[in-house]
């Protein structure tokens, strides 16, 4: 099977090699990149969120940018005994970014989405606001509506914004015809910029619910993969590809985005 992967560089490490390993062809042409705010400005308003008793970082790449400032991750005018900020990571790998970058990470959301962190979030005792969000230009709603709706202010700060990098022409098609046989979305910015002749030729694979939905916004159909992660995708890819029975593998996503 040849399969395209669009995530960015550094994001499902060992994914391309794990699938070659299995006899894939494998191309990566990443479909956005991820560009930090830089600047006296925003570097104010980053140190700003360090007075709010939460940040909740839904991204590595958010991680990321809020190291590219150099914003510390504790205020010097809030005592350390004060423990402000708390802070909160979507998943593990973003929890993980956090803890390399020097930060002490309270709580996790159990699932890899907006939904399950705005759940951890509202069902911990030490839950307050105003809440910090650091993330990016095209960040979704979901996790801000939640708080909102349960009573919680939020502070959003875009610290990085989202550049589309278009798909080699080489990459699309082998001897004038479409090649893509599978493509890998990781993000819902890569679902919207996905090019519209590979949307409809190809079979598209979404990581997460978020993502599928993006593609359905788009009027598509995808799969969903097992869960959002290198293991997750593979699991996925053996069932389309017939390595284990299809009553064992995900089902095909319906029109909700949901497998």
């Amino acid at each position: 099977m040849r399969i395209v992967l669009t995530h960015s560089e550094g994001r499902f490490e060992g994914l391309d090699t794990a699938l070659d390993r299995r006899g894939h062809e494998v191309v990566h042409s990443p479909l956005i990149r991820t560009q930090a705010r830089m600047g006296e400005a925003v570097r104010a308003e980053a140190e700003a969120l360090l007075n709010l008793p939460w940040l909740i970082f839904t991204s590595r790449s958010a991680v990321e940018a809020w190291s590219a400032l150099g914003v510390p991750w504790r205020s010097p005018d809030v005592p350390a005994d004060d423990g402000v900020p708390l802070i909160a990571a979507v998943g593990r790998k973003t929890a993980s970014a956090l803890r390399a970058a020097g930060a002490e990470v309270t709580l996790v959301g159990e699932r890899s989405h907006a939904e399950s962190l705005a759940d951890a979030f509202l069902n911990d005792a030490r839950a307050a606001g105003p809440v910090g969000l650091p993330q990016g230009d095209r960040a979704l709603p979901t996790l801000r509506r939640a708080l909102a709706d349960a009573g919680y202010e939020t502070r959003p700060l875009v610290l990085y914004e989202t550049v589309t990098t278009p798909i080699p022409a080489e990459v699309l098609a082998r001897n004038g015809e479409q090649a893509a046989t599978l493509v890998v979305l990781a993000s819902p910015s890569a679902a919207a910029a996905l090019p519209a002749d590979v949307a409809r030729e190809a079979t598209l694979l979404a990581i997460g619910p978020t993502t599928a939905a993006a593609v359905d916004e788009r009027g598509l159909s995808c799969v969903l993969a097992a869960s959002p992660s290198v293991a997750g995708v593979l699991a996925t890819v053996d069932a389309l590809a017939g390595a284990v029975p299809a009553g064992d593998g995900p089902g095909r996503a319906d029109e909700g985005g949901r497998a």
